[in-house]
């Protein structure tokens, strides 16, 4: 049986909180051992397992959806140059 990319669960853990922590890595693994991985082999599956955890983050991590909505990143670098020049 072929493991999940462990980078991309490292990410998980990371970046969820504790609820989302304990059942969203666990479904990801469970359709990636059982669905994915027979139907489209290993090289697609990882493929499907990190764009699912990329995507878990970028709708479940508060600061991750605010930086990628409404142009967080950019209000943020705006921000940090004003912080620095004074």
């Amino acid at each position: 049986v072929r493991q999940v990319p462990a980078s991309a669960s490292f990410l998980l853990y990371l970046f969820l909180n504790k609820k989302d922590r304990q059942t969203i890595p666990g479904d990801l693994q469970e359709e990636f051992q059982t669905t994915i991985l027979p139907q489209f082999g290993p090289r697609r599956a990882k493929l499907w397992y990190w764009s699912h955890t990329l995507t878990n983050i970028a709708y479940r991590n508060p600061i991750i959806k605010w930086a990628l909505a409404g142009g967080g990143i950019l209000k943020l670098t705006d921000w940090l140059i004003r912080r620095i020049s004074g």
